[in-house]
């Protein structure tokens, strides 16, 4: 796989932009996913995914390393909040905010958390899997 880059950097974009889109959607209220019944949810980490995606089509060293790191600590959280969630349940009368998506002990909504949980996983594990790679190591090593 040639140009990993331009492959993360083009994924953290799509993933920047769904982010954006849900939060207009949310804010113009044609999606519901950020919305309760005081606030509306808005999560600005749309802006360090498109940011990030800059830096990996720059092929800059110290981002992708960054990135490995970072994507290291948020599949770690995600094993911990599940085995959190699995020993002691979803916490009571209060909301865990999990990709955005708003999870809470009454609505029953443990199932949903779990799929979450995982496709999280994956999302994170995608890109960690190419940073990590030989070929990445190689691509920004040349070019910077």
């Amino acid at each position: 796989m040639k140009n990993t880059g331009k492959i993360v950097g083009t994924y953290f974009y799509i993933i920047g932009a769904i982010q954006l889109g849900l939060i207009l959607g949310s804010y113009f209220e044609i999606v519901n996913f950020f919305t309760n019944k005081e606030s509306t949810y808005i999560d600005l980490s749309f802006i360090l995914f498109i940011w990030a995606g800059r830096k990996l089509f720059q092929y800059n060293p110290k981002w992708r390393t960054g990135l490995i790191s970072f994507n290291k600590l948020v599949m770690g959280l995600i094993i911990l909040s599940v085995v959190f969630v699995t020993i002691w349940g979803l916490p009571e009368s209060s909301i865990i905010r999990f990709g955005g998506i708003p999870f809470s002990s009454e609505s029953g909504s443990i199932v949903g958390f779990y799929l979450t949980s995982i496709v999280t996983f994956i999302l994170t594990l995608i890109p960690y899997l190419i940073l990590n790679s030989e070929t990445a190591r190689k691509e920004f090593e040349t070019t910077h």
